[in-house]
């Protein structure tokens, strides 16, 4: 069966969009308010795409690459939130972005932005204010800011935490994840607000609201 008539019949509604070279049209649709988007590209094209698509929204980014895998680090670094290799097995597919949409923020058109405990994300701007003041983060900083912000008053687990900012596929430990909390707190600039991102030891992290 084809892809896009499965995931319609198993998600909903799906548009197939072409780049044909031109990403700027992927990426005005992803502002419009696409539930997720599903790269099939060829190599040299999907790191390119995931990056810009990222750079303008945070839409669930998932990319069907090839069966080596052999660019899924750099999809994944350049801001693809899942990677599955060819020949795609179309259950575990639609599992993966019907997984991808309940984690990302639920927030309707004009309305994402989280604002807690001094803390401002734009998410389709890409830009946090802490306490009024622009703060550049690493994208993999913004992942995990994003991710605690989105569940507030939630304890966020290390699995989800490393799904969410590296992808299933990446063999990342705790000590990374503590290490990137440590340098997230850091970047932040304020000491008031980096004592806000708690350690629930043994377990994770977790962003009051």
């Amino acid at each position: 069966m084809e892809l896009r008539q499965f995931l319609s019949d198993e998600i909903g509604d799906v548009s197939v969009i072409a780049a044909d070279g031109n990403p700027d049209a992927v990426l005005d649709l992803a502002r419009e308010g696409f539930q997720a988007v599903l790269v099939d590209l060829p190599a040299g094209e999907r790191v390119y795409l995931c990056a810009r698509i990222r750079g303008a929204s945070s839409v669930p980014v998932l990319v069907l690459g090839d069966t080596s895998g052999s660019d899924a680090p750099a999809c994944l670094d350049a801001g693809a939130d899942d990677y599955l290799t060819h020949p795609e097995r179309l259950h575990e597919v639609a599992a993966r972005v019907r997984a991808r949409m309940r984690r990302a923020p639920t927030s309707g058109p004009g309305e994402r932005r989280l604002d807690y405990a001094g803390v401002t994300m734009d998410l389709d701007r890409h830009q946090v204010e802490v306490n009024g003041r622009l703060v550049i983060l690493p994208l993999k900083q913004f992942r995990l800011l994003e991710l605690l912000m989105t569940h507030a008053g939630q304890v966020v687990g290390n699995r989800t935490i490393i799904d969410h900012v590296w992808g299933p596929m990446e063999r990342v430990d705790r000590n990374t994840v503590q290490a990137h909390v440590a340098r997230l707190r850091q970047t932040l600039g304020s000491e008031e607000v980096a004592r806000r991102i708690r350690t629930v030891p043994g377990v994770g992290y977790t962003f009051p609201r």
